[in-house]
């Protein structure tokens, strides 16, 4: 189907947005999983967003791909950065539901198979599957999917995204969202959000912006929010994860991880505890802070996160003073004393297991 009759089409518009910079044949694997989603119930649309790559893959997906409607191919300048491309990747898309995937990843030939009903339905306002991380040059056999879901309260998802200890659960914590499928309405309360957010501050830009650490996650989090109800999961694989020393997961270290995916979950707290039942932003605000604790002492005890000391120290400051002012600092602080208190008491008896030995 032509891309300019997607608009009018009858049947759900799917659009997948894929980032890229010299990714050689990957890309155009990536780009080549998603058409095979693409039958007489669904229109698939593939919006790919090339960094001036210098590889040639650019080149090679014109070749390719140039004469299929289905597919956009977009250049940014060099040096503009992934979250640029990011961001007018989801712009130029007109599905009404989306996902990215990066261009090292592929996904499931049943991807849409098993996704998409949840959403058509109504029984869910996000559906999220599972990623199975490969080496990159392996390409997984997904198997035939039955498409069974559990279905949760939004409120729920959120704790579990927070929570320190989380309890041994069938479904992790999952960040890309690769394997997962949102409706094009929660576009442009997250572009907003990341433009201004993630630049606020030097140190929200050198890890968010420039490093692209935490946007993703903060897509799930806004698809969480009170404006939504249930999250539907299911444990299939949906995706594939390539692992390979140039991706962010691999080759970032530690320390910033922690550091983005934490100013990620703050910007939620800052961005909806208004909207939120009066006692639920403190729920979140409890094990957030204990975290941001654990992030200092990071901080202070490694040589390579020292030079992130002072600036995460003001990142937690702003948090804390958010919660003073919006009057869920105290009932956080209540259960930041229980929470602790719990974990030290879990792991307490490991810890003197292991001295004795």
């Amino acid at each position: 189907m032509a891309s300019t009759d997607l608009i009018t089409s009858p049947q759900p518009v799917v659009s997948f947005v894929i980032p890229t910079l010299n990714r050689g044949k990957y890309v155009r694997r990536a780009v080549r999983s998603c058409l095979k989603n693409d039958d007489e119930n669904v229109c698939v649309e593939v919006v790919v967003i090339d960094s001036s790559s210098n590889d040639g893959s650019f080149e090679e997906l014109q070749q390719e791909f140039s004469a299929d409607d289905r597919v956009k191919l977009l250049q940014n300048p060099s040096g503009s950065g992934p979250i640029k491309s990011w961001l007018e990747g989801v712009e130029s898309i007109s599905g009404d539901y989306f996902t990215f995937v990066w261009s090292d990843d592929l996904i499931s030939p049943l991807f849409l198979k098993t996704l998409l009903k949840p959403l058509l339905d109504g029984s869910a306002d996000v559906a999220i599957g599972f990623g199975k991380n490969e080496l990159l040059d392996y390409e997984l056999d997904f198997s035939p999917t039955s498409g069974q879901f559990s279905i949760l309260d939004r409120s729920e998802m959120l704790l579990r995204y927070y929570r320190i200890a989380v309890p041994k659960q069938p479904h992790p914590i999952i960040v890309s969202p690769t394997c997962s499928l949102f409706s094009a309405t929660d576009i442009q309360f997250w572009v907003a959000g990341v433009r201004d957010y993630c630049q606020q501050t030097p140190l929200r830009r050198e890890i968010m912006w420039h490093s692209a650490i935490g946007p993703d996650l903060m897509l799930y989090l806004s698809a969480f929010s009170p404006d939504h109800y249930s999250v539907a999961l299911t444990e299939y694989w949906t995706a594939q994860f390539s692992i390979h020393p140039e991706s962010i997961t691999i080759g970032s270290d530690p320390c910033r991880l922690q550091i983005g995916y934490w100013l990620a979950r703050a910007w939620y707290i800052e961005a909806y505890s208004n909207k939120e039942n009066p006692s639920f932003p403190a729920q979140l605000f409890a094990p957030h802070l204990l975290r941001g604790l654990v992030i200092i002492l990071r901080c202070v005890l490694s040589i390579n996160c020292h030079r992130y000391f002072f600036r995460f120290f003001g990142e937690l400051l702003i948090m804390t003073h958010l919660a003073w002012r919006k009057n869920f600092f105290i009932s956080g602080m209540g259960i930041v004393f229980l929470e602790g208190g719990r974990i030290i008491g879990q792991r307490l008896p490991k810890l003197l297991r292991w001295n004795s030995k």
